[in-house]
């Protein structure tokens, strides 16, 4: 490898991980950080039960394992998926329909629907990781 073709590759490296850098620091450090404090400052006390209702239904689980999954040990996922849908398709149609109709995405829109990706606690977030390397 010669000189120049290193120097590229690092080059190029480095410019990628400041554009992901960037990214971050500018779309995502915000939701994690401001939803993350709401978390530990109290909607704890009052969402924690909602979540853990859906969670540990023994309905949706039973419905999730006779019509949605073919392993009982998935059943878990299934009141997060569903949650995650819906908040995936409410807030990207909003911001579609918002750009068809207005012609562009305000910036407030576009920290909201990052908001909603993060979710209260890193819900959403976590849920997509999840759902991604477990099921």
């Amino acid at each position: 490898m010669t000189k120049i073709y290193r120097r590229i590759i690092v080059n190029f490296r480095w410019f990628i991980g400041l554009g992901l850098f960037l990214n971050f620091m500018t779309f995502w450090a915000m939701p994690i950080g401001v939803q993350g404090q709401l978390w530990k400052l109290g909607i704890t006390r009052t969402l924690l039960p909602i979540y853990t209702f859906f969670d540990e239904n023994k309905w949706c689980r039973a419905f999730a394992n006779k019509f949605v999954y073919s392993k009982e040990v998935y059943s878990d996922f299934f009141a997060l998926s569903v949650g995650l849908t819906l908040s995936t398709f409410a807030s990207f149609a909003t911001v579609l329909y918002h750009q068809v109709k207005y012609d562009h995405v305000p910036l407030w829109m576009i920290y909201a629907y990052y908001f909603m990706w993060v979710g209260l606690g890193g819900r959403g977030m976590g849920g997509a990781y999840t759902l991604t390397h477990k099921e």
